[in-house]
């Protein structure tokens, strides 16, 4: 038992890093919009685990579009409202810690860390689909679907990319011999993220699904 839990701890340590993002896309579904204040603690967590990881290989064609897309969104702000802290501006610079991270996992970390934000997308469907079901028989009324992010067009989206990354662990586990047991569970998980996606009623995101 004691070296079952040891193994499990390495395991863990091994990969803190794909845990630490992953819980922040958690703590991200929640916050919605954006919470400033959680946003920018969020940051600044992330900013230290930054600084002990190896050298990342940062895609300069990605990276430098979203530097600069905060940069012109901050002189937006500033213009629009004469500082930097109203608007979204302050609260989706996160994003460009967040892709540093990625690029500094390793493959093989950054497929664990997408098959487990599917399965969080799936949580997240499951509890919409449920919450629906429930206005419906208990008040005989349902709105469209908003779920965790409490707006129907944003979890439509989200929905759409978690879609994307399903069949993207799906066709990558198809063409490996050894399936492991959480890509297994993946392909069942594909009707409760488009049952979820049907009742947002979000036609914005079924246009950027199609």
């Amino acid at each position: 038992m004691k070296s079952n839990f040891k193994d499990q701890f390495n395991h863990f340590i091994e990969h803190y890093l794909v845990i630490c993002l992953w819980l922040t896309l958690v703590i991200l579904t929640y916050v919605g919009a954006g919470n400033i204040i959680l946003v920018s603690l969020l940051g600044l967590m992330l900013c230290a685990i930054g600084f002990v990881q190896p050298n990342a290989t940062v895609d300069y064609w990605l990276f430098v579009p979203l530097v600069l897309y905060n940069l012109l969104s901050l002189l937006s702000s500033y213009v629009t409202y004469g500082n930097i802290i109203d608007g979204y501006v302050a609260v989706q610079m996160v994003y460009v810690v967040i892709y540093l991270l990625l690029v500094s996992l390793s493959s093989k970390e950054r497929f664990l860390l997408q098959q487990l934000a599917v399965l969080w997308a799936s949580v997240v469907a499951v509890a919409g689909i449920g919450q629906f079901v429930y206005d419906a028989i208990v008040w005989e009324q349902a709105k469209r679907l908003g779920g965790f992010l409490s707006n129907p067009n944003a979890l439509g989206i989200f929905l759409v990319i978690s879609w994307l990354a399903l069949l993207s662990c799906v066709e990558r586990e198809s063409d490996q011999q050894n399936v492991s047991r959480l890509s297994g569970i993946l392909g069942y998980l594909e009707p409760l993220l488009l049952v979820a996606l049907a009742l947002t009623l979000s036609m914005g995101s079924f246009i950027a699904m199609a």
